[in-house]
């Protein structure tokens, strides 16, 4: 599998960790490659970043809880009165009760927690804390896209490459040409196992027009014959015996490779009716002559 570069400093931000510190976190002297690998690094990494979240999730509780009784203090203090600015917390309503020469109306927790002012500071503590949840969220999601998108890449190119396309001989441009193709593969895919599903708009299997499932291999191959043009024969298959060109009967003078099997030929006969229909019509009526037994 190709790997997926892991930006260090990036991690080490969201966990609040060195570069080397999150290095040292990953490694594994039971892999092969001295690191962790799969869903332990996955594992790892999204304990490293939650772990972050959480310690800022309890560090903006306990300042919102300070802030919003600093503030309502001072406020306390300006409405009834009170010059001493050492009386806190609770000993400032201790105060209050003992001082007030009107003790009809009591000032509890209760009470504290039903003002206007501090609910309006723990809604906004609260919306904060909200978005840095959603904030992780968000960057789990794009890795685990990010997961599935190169597993889509991988196999994609390897199925191209398999089919062997035309490509320039200028290994820039050759890579390119796949790059490119790599990219207009657009669609929703799940990695499942070793399978890749092809999804529709909905989530579900994307179904053909006999409503079966459209494979991977097929979706991928179908694209591909959008963008290339494909060696005829791959030499490698043919046999000893093979001809490389054969001219069946009311062939108009036409002249057709061996295919190694029905699905090359098909290929074929797909790229021939593009170019020439006459030659292509030949083709199709003597397919089965033209594919290896």
């Amino acid at each position: 599998m190709d790997k997926i570069e892991l930006n260090l400093e990036v991690i080490g931000r969201l966990a609040g960790k060195t570069g080397p510190e999150v290095v040292e976190l990953l490694k594994n002297d039971e892999s092969e490659s001295g690191y962790l690998q799969g869903e332990a690094l996955q594992s790892t990494i999204e304990s490293l970043i939650g772990n972050k979240f959480k310690s800022i999730a309890d560090q903006q509780r306990g300042r919102a809880k300070r802030e919003v009784l600093t503030d309502f203090e001072k406020q306390i203090r300006s409405n009834f009165g009170v010059k001493n600015n050492d009386l806190k917390g609770l000993d400032l309503v201790t105060h209050l009760i003992d001082s007030a020469s009107n003790k009809t109306t009591e000032l509890t927790p209760e009470a504290i927690k039903s003002h206007p002012f501090f609910r309006d500071a723990m809604k906004a503590k609260n919306e904060e804390l909200q978005k840095l949840s959603a904030d992780f969220e968000g960057f789990k999601t794009d890795q685990q896209r990010q997961r599935v998108r190169a597993e889509v890449e991988r196999k994609a190119k390897s199925l191209l490459l398999g089919l062997n396309p035309v490509l320039s001989k200028n290994e820039t441009i050759k890579s390119n040409q796949i790059k490119l193709f790599l990219q207009s593969l657009n669609g929703n895919f799940t990695v499942d196992g070793d399978q890749i599903k092809v999804l529709n708009d909905n989530g579900d299997e994307l179904l053909d027009s006999s409503y079966n499932a459209v494979s991977f291999d097929s979706f991928v191959k179908a694209s591909a014959g959008n963008y290339f043009e494909f060696h005829e024969v791959d030499p490698n298959k043919r046999s000893p015996n093979d001809k490389t060109k054969h001219a069946p009967p009311n062939s108009n003078g036409h002249t057709f490779p061996t295919f190694a099997t029905t699905e090359e030929a098909a290929q074929y006969l797909r790229q021939l009716k593009k170019t020439d229909l006459a030659k292509a019509k030949v083709f199709a009526s003597n397919l089965a002559n033209f594919v290896k037994k």
